[in-house]
């Protein structure tokens, strides 16, 4: 028998494989992130590439104007794990956080209580940051973690999938699974 989580996660990679571009496949991640990681409320997408750090999708308004104060401070838990490198950033109160402490108290001033932040990377390269977040403090179980550490994965093994044309199977085969003639 196998877990919850665990046919969850199949069920969304199955999703996932039907996506046709970069852009369906971060939408769908920042939507399934509000429902498959319990405790989450938003959820947003960090890009870092050589040029810029920007967010190609996120579940609302509010998500997003979290992630432009992150940009605008320079610092901050999506940071530390897309640029950082830290596998899982998770922040339970952040009202009483130190450790970005500007960025804290403006996330805060939105009514976001806690959020986590999972690196988005491959053996290869690192892609950004899955970033959730809750209105309450605490509102992420290790389950939860577990649940966006699994998602994560998927998203970034789809995006480098989708950034690097080589590593993608053939669009263009038949049923039968032979390439169509051009």
């Amino acid at each position: 028998m196998t877990s919850p989580v665990a046919e969850l996660m199949a069920t969304f990679a199955r999703e996932l494989a039907a996506e046709n571009d970069l852009d369906g496949v971060l939408k769908r991640v920042v939507e399934a992130a509000v429902t498959r990681i319990a405790g989450a409320q938003h959820a947003g997408i960090t890009i870092v590439d050589r040029r810029s750090v920007f967010t190609p999708a996120a579940t609302n308004d509010l998500a997003r104007e979290i992630e432009r104060h992150l940009y605008a401070i320079g610092q901050g838990p999506c940071l530390a794990a897309a640029v950082e490198h830290q596998s899982i950033v998770r922040v339970d109160d952040l009202s009483a956080d130190r450790r970005w402490s500007e960025f804290a108290a403006a996330t805060a001033a939105l009514g976001i209580g806690s959020m986590v932040c999972f690196r988005l990377n491959t053996d290869a390269e690192t892609i950004g940051a899955l970033n959730v977040y809750a209105g309450r403090t605490h509102a992420f179980s290790d389950d939860a973690i577990r649940a966006g550490t699994l998602l994560a994965a998927h998203v970034a093994v789809a995006a480098a999938t989708e950034r690097d044309p080589c590593a993608r199977p053939c669009r263009h085969a038949t049923r039968s699974g032979r390439p169509k003639a051009s």
